[in-house]
């Protein structure tokens, strides 16, 4: 009878050998099935992210990399129920009613001062000191958060936000909410001296 060695399993799950995912479905398996279902309360889930894990821990698992498999396949379980719920998190959405409270142009007012070309439509003097006012502070950003500020005016999709910038959607949700921090922060102290 063959003793399954962590190593043991790992390189028998990855050359096909049937009892070694057995000896992986009794001792690991089953019970990393139930740690899966207990935080998603749907099986279909569990199931999904638990052939994930697997497949993901057998092609990173070293045994000379310090953890012993166990660990690793809950290290990676547990970071898969965390990208799980950063991907059905809500985006973080700019309310024009919170950018106006700040002073800030409305998307219809803002595209009016992103625009080169000349519309029909004459800008309001109101129009006009926001716009200077909103430019100053977009200037004054960091090269990051001006670019994703510009894309956002431009109704730029988190996906797409996404893809420009290399990062996942949660990073983009990240970058948003720090950008409305900065914008507040940024606007507020010229608000209240107007005041």
């Amino acid at each position: 009878m063959t003793e399954w060695t962590d190593q043991k399993i790992v390189d028998g799950i990855r050359n096909g050998n049937l009892p070694a995912f057995t000896a992986y479905e009794q001792t690991y398996g089953k019970r990393l099935f139930y740690f899966l279902l207990a935080e998603t309360q749907n099986p279909q889930d569990a199931e999904e992210l638990h052939q994930d894990v697997l497949l993901k821990t057998l092609t990173t698992w070293n045994k000379d990399g310090g953890s012993s498999f166990k660990t690793w396949l809950y290290k990676l379980a547990k970071q898969a129920l965390v990208d799980r719920y950063r991907r059905r998190a809500p985006d973080v959405q700019i309310s024009i009613q919170e950018l106006s409270e700040l002073g800030m142009p409305t998307p219809q007012e803002l595209q009016v001062g992103l625009s080169d070309e000349t519309d029909d439509e004459p800008v309001s003097e109101r129009q006009s000191e926001m716009i200077a006012r909103l430019r100053r502070v977009v200037d004054d950003l960091p090269p990051r958060l001006r670019e994703l500020y510009n894309l956002l005016a431009r109704n730029y999709p988190d996906e797409e936000i996404a893809v420009l910038f290399g990062v996942k959607r949660a990073t983009v949700r990240t970058q948003k909410h720090r950008l409305i921090e900065h914008l507040k922060k940024m606007m507020l102290p010229e608000t209240e001296e107007r005041r």
